[in-house]
């Protein structure tokens, strides 16, 4: 009986241990994949302003060039 409630005790806190790893790789997956949406709505929004100053920088050059 003892050997019986030892072994059961171990296969349960591997279960317990097993399904703690597995929700551990998914958040981390899921903490990965927030993160990589981030940096690329980051980087969007900075290409965005980047090309928005290209853009008003060309427009004004352009309209000086025009009163000249």
């Amino acid at each position: 009986n003892t050997s019986n409630l030892i072994n059961n005790a171990l296969a349960s806190n591997m279960r317990v241990y097993n399904t703690a790893l597995e929700q551990t790789r998914d958040n981390l997956k899921a903490f990965a994949k927030t993160n990589t949406n981030y940096i690329k709505s980051v980087e969007q929004q900075s290409v965005n302003r980047y090309n928005s100053d290209v853009n008003t920088s060309s427009k004004n050059n352009n309209e000086r060039s025009t009163r000249l």
